[in-house]
């Protein structure tokens, strides 16, 4: 009788599990990181020209953006350098 419970028991977990409703991938699961990276940069991040040369454009940041990515804009100015730069 127990051995029959348990082998009920079991049949119904391994359905259960068989059942259970699977998440679906990830939207970038079928795209390469390059495939993905120049759709998210507009479609010619990595593009070749004609010529076989990469294809260069101006990036434009909105103000937070350039927050977010440390972006620092200050004066020219003279000044003495008080830390000794070693190259």
């Amino acid at each position: 009788m127990t051995r029959r419970i348990a082998a009920v028991l079991a049949a119904l977990s391994l359905l259960t599990a068989a059942c259970e409703k699977k998440e679906a991938p990830p939207a970038m699961g079928e795209m390469t990181p390059e495939e993905h990276a120049r759709m998210q940069a507009g479609g010619t991040q990595g593009a070749m020209d004609t010529a076989g040369m990469a294809v260069r454009q101006a990036v434009h940041l909105t103000a937070e953006q350039e927050r977010a990515l440390g972006v620092v804009y200050a004066q020219v100015g003279r000044e003495t350098l008080s830390k000794t730069v070693r190259t």
